[in-house]
């Protein structure tokens, strides 16, 4: 006969919940299954050791139980947990603060090392298990991507979810057969005539970005970023850059966690492709986009210095160029050649005062410190007469002097 017990915490495991769920939900008008996920138990074991994680699992396995009395809370595995109760959304939503609540007690009495936190999704309960738990998981995952402590389910969610899962496997497919297809975009000195730099964007099969309307914050939830940005290095270092121009350099995107992850190592993979390929490293830059960078300013660049006696060129994109410290410290570390600024930051200073101030003392910082900035997606004359002004230094990106062109793969 099969122990339904989970030993750490004395909960009911899973597979009593898929044997007794329609027996708990029978003859009961509504019932809810939630889903629970917690945020940190590898920080905890990591940090403070697997003693201390197993605390943490157990204090929310006791809170939980007291919480959500006569309901039944099952320990799925690890730091998942599955609640089925016939409290009405309003009463589950109280319930799940109440669990924060008494998670910080817990942690200010000293039971627990670390005042964790946890997402959750909740659903109504249908007839299936199988259904109801994959719709619940489901909303589950979109209150830990958003970073909320609950979410609802709703149809539309499912029909969103369903989406995103089309794109990343579409996504998936042109990794693993090599289809992805990359335009150009001719960088320009502020009087249209060409420089010999040209940016590299990165299209799917029909021709289309995979990056706009949303995508990109979807790539980044499904963890797709690294493998697309590795998958870039590797076509066009190995495949495509070394049959084109050879006098003209191009600048290809990364994002800085995947030059920072210890699981691609993106450094030696970069010197692995150098060996491997007859494309001049010195005819490369690296635009590197730093948005929502939150580790220490210290750890990136150290990696950009490494990078840089590969032998390539930097561009920084997205830096915050309300922060003039760190562009300072950026420069007095590490030699960067390019820093772009976008046509959102442009049109700021073109209408308001004090954003032109700014934008002209930090252009003009960025000039002295021999570090070359580009305007991104400038689309009028008003615009390029506006960037002039500041200096004439500064290049072009965009459709005002010519459109995208196709990179032929060879």
């Amino acid at each position: 006969m099969r122990e339904y017990i989970d030993n750490l915490t004395g909960l009911y495991d899973l597979y009593y919940l898929k044997e007794h769920y329609n027996e708990y939900i029978d003859n009961k008008e509504e019932c809810y299954l939630i889903s629970i996920d917690f945020k940190k138990l590898k920080y905890i074991n990591d940090n403070f050791g697997h003693a201390s994680g197993d605390k943490s699992i157990i204090t929310f396995a006791n809170i939980a139980k007291d919480v959500f009395e006569k309901s039944l809370v099952v320990r799925r595995s690890g730091d998942e947990f599955v609640i089925v109760t016939d409290f009405s959304v309003e009463k589950i939503i109280n319930c799940l603060q109440l669990i924060v609540q008494k998670i910080n007690e817990a942690h200010q009495k000293g039971i627990i090392p670390i005042n964790f936190e946890f997402n959750s999704g909740i659903k109504l309960c249908e007839n299936d298990f199988k259904e109801t738990l994959y719709k619940s998981d489901l909303t589950m995952y979109h209150a830990k991507n958003n970073d909320l402590l609950y979410t609802c389910y709703t149809h539309d969610l499912l029909f969103k979810v369903k989406n995103n899962k089309r794109f990343i496997s579409k996504i998936d497919e042109l990794i693993e057969n090599n289809n992805l297809n990359y335009v150009i975009q001719t960088v320009y000195d502020i009087d249209g005539r060409k420089t010999n730099i040209n940016q590299i964007y990165t299209r799917d099969n029909n021709n289309e970005s995979i990056f706009k309307d949303g995508k990109l914050e979807i790539l980044k939830k499904y963890y797709r970023i690294k493998r697309i940005d590795t998958k870039n290095m590797e076509l066009l270092l190995k495949y495509v850059l070394p049959k084109s121009n050879n006098d003209a350099k191009y600048m290809i995107n990364v994002y800085y966690d995947t030059i920072m992850s210890r699981e691609c190592n993106f450094l030696n993979y970069m010197k692995k492709l150098k060996s491997e390929t007859t494309f001049n490293f010195e005819n490369l830059i690296l635009n590197i986009n730093i948005t929502d960078y939150n580790d220490s300013l210290y750890k990136l660049i150290a990696v950009i210095i490494k990078l840089k006696e590969t032998g390539f060129s930097i561009c920084l994109d997205n830096l915050d160029f309300s922060k003039q410290d760190v562009i300072i410290s950026l420069s007095s570390m590490i030699t960067f050649e390019y820093v772009n600024v976008y046509r959102k930051l442009l049109i700021k200073a073109m209408n308001e005062k004090r954003y032109k101030i700014v934008l002209d003392r930090i252009i003009n910082l960025l000039l002295d410190l021999g570090i070359t900035p580009i305007f991104v997606n400038v689309e009028k004359p008003s615009e390029v007469k506006f960037i002039k002004e500041m200096s004439d230094k500064c290049l072009i990106r965009g459709y005002i002097y010519g459109k995208e062109e196709q990179l032929k793969k060879g």
